[in-house]
C-alpha cells in the first residue's frame, strides 16, 4: 500500500512511469511496483488490469475458436440475464448487439471448455458489469473473465461451504463477541456474503467504488484478500450489527448484505489498507492448507500436506500449523517453510497431561491442566487467571514467549484433546480475541522436529507418548522416576528464574498433586456424603400438572456416580447422516455440545429436540457428515434437568420412571454445552407443549415469555440459581422435602 511518502510527492510522475511501461512491454510490467496500490487512472485501467492478471494485449481473434453452437441447458437463462446487464450498462443501440454477442460467446465457451454450468445468481453477471465498459477484445474479455474466475473467487461458494466457514472463523478470530451475536441470530456467513464473495463485491459495490477496489485488489494479487475485505465490513458495522439484536432474522441478513453498498471510492484505499491489516494479525500456515480447496489444484504429491486434517465445518477456532508455531519462536532450529512474511507472535498454552507436558514440550509453552475445567472448575479459573497474568507480564516484559495471540495446544490424540475443545470453547464464550489451536496438536510438532528433538524443552524418549506410544506411562508425575525431569528452582541459590519459567516450574510440580486429588475425588465419589441432601433412587418427585416430571436447574452435586444408575434406554449406535436429521420437520432445536459418559469421556455430539424426544448424535471422527445415534430419551422421562453452578454449561438431564406415587430416578445423561441456557429453554417448552396437548390445556405463556414463580414451583429451565434463589425467597417452606433441596443454590 501506499505510504505517507509517496502521498506527498508528484501524483503524476508515476502514471507517467506506467504509461510508459505499459506502452514499451505491456506484458512484464510490474504495475504494483510503479502504483504502489494506488487506484488507477481511467484511460490506463484496461491496460494495468490485463498486465496484473497477465494477460497478453491485443490477443488476435484468429488465435481462439469460439464456439457458434448456443445448445446449452441453460442457454435461454443466460441470454436473458445478459440482456439484463446490457439494459443496465446502457450501451448505445448499435452497439448493444455486439456486445450481447460477445458476452454470450465468452460465457458459453467457458462453460463448454471448463465443463462448467451457468446458474442464475453465481456472479458471472456481475464480475462481467465492469469489465464490458473497458472495450476488451473478445479473447481479452475471456481471458479476464476467466482469470478472475479462477484466481479470486472462492471454489464451493454454495450453502454450507467453506469459504462462509473461514470467513466466520476470522471473525470469530478478532471479533468473537459480534461472531457469537451472529451465531445467537442464526445468522450464518452464507446468508448474507454470497454476492460478496462469488462476485467480487461486483455485485453490492457502487461501480465506481467498484474499479477502485479491483484496481487495489489486483495489484495486491491475494485471492486471500476478499475475506479480510468481507471482515473489515462486519468489523466496522459491528455497533450497527449489534443493535439489530432482538429484530426479526430476515431484517438482519438484508442488513448486513447490503453493508457494501455504502463504500464510496474515496474510502476504499483506507477500506483495502484496513484489510491488509488484519490480514497481517492473522496467522498464514491456513492459506497454505486451504488454497488448493478454495482457489486452485496442487501437484498430486503435496495433495496430501495441505489437505486440513479437520473441515472447517467442525474447526471450533481457527486452525494453526505446526510450521507457523516454529516460526514464530524465531528458532534457528525451525524449518524454513513459510514466506518471508510479518509473524503473529504466540503465546503457547500446552493443554496435555502433566505427564506429556514434563516429558518434552516447546521451551516458550506454559502449561494448562484443562482437565481441572471438568473435575476443579475453582483451580481451572485460578490457572486460567495465572496464566492470563503470565501473559501481561511477559509481553510488558518483552519475553521470548511474549504473545498476543492465544494458540493452544493439544496432544493430537483425540482421547486428551476432548477437554481441550472445552478449554477452547470456555475462552471463546468468554469473547477472548486472537484464539487459536494447533492443528496436529504436540505429535504435529514433534513430527516437525523428529530430526532436531533436542529443540524440545525436557524432552524424554522414554516417556514421550510420541517417540513411544506403547510403554508410555499414564501418570509419570514431575519427576517421578525420570532423573532427567525438570526440579523447581530452589531458593538461595542466587539464580535468576524469568516470570514463565518460575510459573511453568510451581505448575509441573502442582500438576501430578492435583490429578492425583482428581483421581481420589472421581473414585470416591460415590462414597462422599454431601452436606445438602440432592436428589437419589430413593426420592420421589412432585409431577407438573399431574402429568410431565418435576424439572429444575440446580447444582449438580448428586452423591452417587453415573455406574448406579442403569435404567434401560433405547440405545443404538445405528450410522446416520447429520443432515437428513437437520431436514426433518419435527426437529425443533439442535446443540453441538460434548456427551460426557461414565468413563469420564467426552465425545462431541449433537442434541436434537424433537416434541417428544431427546435425540444424541455422536459425531464419527473420521466420517465428517455423518454420526452415531448414541440416545433417544422421551421427554416424558425426563425429571430433573441440574448444572454446576460455577459451571453452568455443564447440564445433567436425569431420567426416571412412574412407580405410582411419584418419579424413581434411574439413569442420567451429562453434556457440556456451549449454548446451554438456550437447550435447557427449548427442552422446558417442550416439555410444556408435550404437557398441554397430552392434557389439552393452554400453557401459561408463549415460549421465551417469563412470569413471577409461585411458591412450590420447580425452578425454569435456563433460569440462573442467584435468579432462582431470589424468585423463591420466603416460599422455600411450602414446598414438599425433595423439591426444596433440590432449589437449594
Amino acid at each position: 500500500m501506499a505510504s505517507d511518502g509517496d502521498a506527498v510527492s508528484d501524483d503524476t510522475s508515476w502514471t507517467l512511469e506506467l504509461e510508459a511501461a505499459l506502452l514499451s512491454v505491456p506484458e512484464g510490467v510490474d504495475v504494483r511496483g510503479i502504483a504502489k496500490c494506488r487506484p488507477l487512472p481511467d484511460d490506463l485501467r484496461a491496460s494495468a488490469w490485463l498486465a496484473c492478471l497477465d494477460i497478453q494485449q491485443d490477443v488476435d481473434d484468429g488465435l481462439m475458436t469460439f464456439t457458434n453452437i448456443y445448445d446449452l441447458p441453460e442457454q435461454q437463462t443466460m441470454r436473458e440475464d445478459i440482456q439484463q446487464l446490457v439494459d443496465r450498462l446502457g450501451n448505445d443501440e448499435g452497439d448493444r448487439v455486439s456486445v450481447m454477442s460477445d458476452v454470450e460467446s465468452v460465457l458459453t465457451h467457458y462453460c463448454k471448455s471448463q465443463r462448467d454450468t451457468y446458474r442464475r445468481g453465481n456472479g458471472w453477471m456481475d464480475i462481467l458489469q465492469p469489465l464490458v465498459p473497458l472495450k476488451l477484445n473478445k479473447p481479452e474479455l475471456y481471458f479476464t473473465f476467466t482469470n478472475i474466475l479462477q484466481r479470486y473467487i472462492p471454489k464451493n461458494c454454495t450453502k454450507d461451504g467453506d469459504p462462509y466457514h473461514l470467513l466466520r472463523l476470522l471473525l470469530l478470530y478478532h471479533e468473537p463477541e459480534l461472531c457469537n451475536f451472529l451465531d445467537t441470530m442464526k445468522v450464518a456467513p452464507d446468508s448474507f456474503a454470497t454476492t460478496w464473495l462469488n462476485s467480487l463485491f461486483a455485485a453490492t459495490c457502487d461501480l465506481k467504488a467498484l474499479r477502485v477496489m479491483w484496481d487495489i485488489y489486483f495489484q495486491m494479487d491475494d485471492p486471500f484478500l476478499i475475506f479480510f475485505l468481507s471482515l473489515v465490513i462486519l468489523v466496522n458495522a459491528k455497533d450497527q450489527i449489534l443493535e439489530l439484536k432482538g429484530k426479526p432474522r430476515a431484517q438482519i441478513v438484508s442488513t448486513v448484505a447490503s453493508l457494501p453498498c455504502f463504500i464510496q471510492s474515496d474510502d476504499v484505499p483506507d477500506f483495502c489498507e484496513l484489510a491488509n491489516f488484519y490480514s497481517m494479525r492473522t496467522p498464514k500456515s491456513f492459506r497454505r492448507k486451504l488454497y488448493p480447496s478454495l482457489f486452485g489444484v496442487c501437484a498430486p504429491h503435496l495433495s496430501s500436506l495441505l489437505t486440513p486434517t479437520v473441515p472447517l465445518a467442525q474447526s471450533l477456532c481457527l486452525p494453526v500449523y505446526a510450521d507457523e508455531i516454529l516460526s514464530s519462536m524465531d528458532s534457528r532450529d525451525a524449518p524454513d517453510v513459510l514466506p518471508e512474511t510479518e509473524l503473529v507472535k504466540f503465546f503457547l498454552v500446552d493443554c496435555r497431561p502433566a505427564d506429556q507436558y514434563n516429558a518434552g514440550h516447546l521451551p516458550t509453552a506454559f502449561h494448562l491442566d484443562c482437565t481441572l475445567m471438568l473435575y476443579e472448575p475453582a483451580a481451572f479459573g485460578t490457572a486460567v487467571s495465572a496464566l492470563l497474568s503470565a501473559q501481561r507480564q511477559a509481553t510488558a516484559a518483552q519475553h521470548s514467549a511474549a504473545g498476543e495471540h492465544l494458540c493452544f495446544i493439544g496432544s493430537g490424540r483425540e482421547k486428551e484433546d476432548q477437554f481441550l475443545h472445552m478449554v477452547v470453547a470456555s475462552f471463546l464464550q468468554k469473547r477472548s480475541l486472537y484464539v487459536s489451536k494447533v492443528e496436529g496438536g504436540y505429535q504435529a510438532v514433534h513430527d516437525m522436529l523428529s530430526e532436531n528433538l533436542s529443540a524440545l524443552t525436557d524432552h524424554s524418549a522414554r516417556h514421550c507418548v510420541v517417540c513411544t506410544p506403547d510403554e508410555a506411562p499414564a501418570g509419570a508425575g514431575p519427576g517421578g522416576d525420570r532423573p532427567d525431569a525438570p526440579q523447581p528452582p530452589q531458593p538461595g541459590t542466587g539464580t535468576k528464574v524469568s516470570l514463565i519459567d518460575r510459573l511453568n516450574a510451581r505448575w509441573k510440580m502442582k500438576g501430578q498433586q492435583v490429578k492425583e486429588k482428581l483421581v481420589d475425588i472421581i473414585t470416591n465419589a460415590a462414597m462422599e456424603q454431601q452436606t445438602e441432601r440432592h436428589v437419589s433412587s430413593q426420592d420421589k418427585g412432585k409431577r407438573y400438572r399431574n402429568m410431565a416430571p418435576v424439572f429444575s436447574l440446580d447444582d449438580d452435586e448428586d452423591g452417587r456416580s453415573d455406574e448406579e444408575l442403569t435404567m434401560p434406554v433405547e440405545t443404538t449406535m445405528e450410522l446416520v447422516e447429520i443432515a437428513e436429521y437437520m431436514r426433518k420437520p419435527e426437529l425443533l432445536e439442535h446443540f453441538k455440545c460434548q456427551h460426557i459418559k461414565e468413563n469420564k469421556q467426552a465425545h462431541p455430539s449433537l442434541l436434537l429436540v424433537t416434541p417428544t424426544q431427546l435425540l444424541v448424535l455422536r459425531e464419527v471422527p473420521d466420517k465428517p457428515g455423518w454420526a452415531r445415534l448414541a440416545a433417544r430419551r422421551s421427554l416424558t422421562s425426563v425429571v430433573t434437568i441440574t448444572s454446576k453452578k460455577k459451571r453452568p454449561e455443564l447440564i445433567t438431564f436425569k431420567y426416571g420412571v412412574n412407580d405410582g406415587d411419584g418419579m424413581t430416578i434411574t439413569d442420567l445423561d451429562r453434556f457440556y454445552i456451549p449454548r446451554a441456557g438456550e437447550a435447557t429453554k427449548a427442552v422446558k417448552m417442550a416439555i410444556i407443549r408435550l404437557s398441554d396437548d397430552t392434557l389439552g390445556q393452554p400453557s401459561d405463556g408463549p415460549p421465551g415469555k417469563t412470569r413471577q414463580r409461585e411458591a412450590g414451583e420447580p425452578m425454569e429451565a435456563g433460569e440462573s440459581a442467584e435468579a432462582a434463589a431470589e424468585g423463591a425467597e420466603g416460599a422455600s417452606e411450602a414446598l414438599p422435602p425433595a423439591e426444596a433441596a433440590s432449589q437449594e443454590a
